[in-house]
């Protein structure tokens, strides 16, 4: 069975500080399916996990994520999966890295 993960980006573009959202749709629709947001390591190109969630009734989720490291690099490589589970009949997905996302490292202007 092929799993699709159907990603919405609030902004490619935020600054230090501020929170990105990233919504979307689980297909097949599974509620309580892990879904994961991703960022890719410059240090060792390894992809780590920075936020959690689950989907709920009709396979929809959304994660957040604060940019709160002033250490992090300005150009951000980010993707969303839904690894395998246990008791949860899919196969892991991964979405296709986004477009590169921006963070300005100036302090927000709240």
């Amino acid at each position: 069975m092929t799993v699709v993960l159907a990603p919405t980006i609030t902004s490619r573009h935020t600054l230090h500080g501020r929170t990105l959202r990233v919504d979307g749709n689980l297909f097949p629709a599974v509620s309580g399916k892990q879904i994961t947001l991703e960022w890719r390591s410059q240090t060792d190109g390894k992809w780590r996990p920075i936020a959690f969630g689950r989907t709920s009734r009709g396979g929809r989720f959304g994660l957040v994520y604060r940019f709160a490291n002033p250490a992090i690099a300005r150009v951000v490589r980010m993707r969303v999966a839904a690894p395998a589970e246990r008791g949860v009949p899919l196969s892991a997905a991964t979405e296709a890295p986004f477009t590169p996302t921006r963070v300005d490292l100036k302090t927000s202007s709240r």
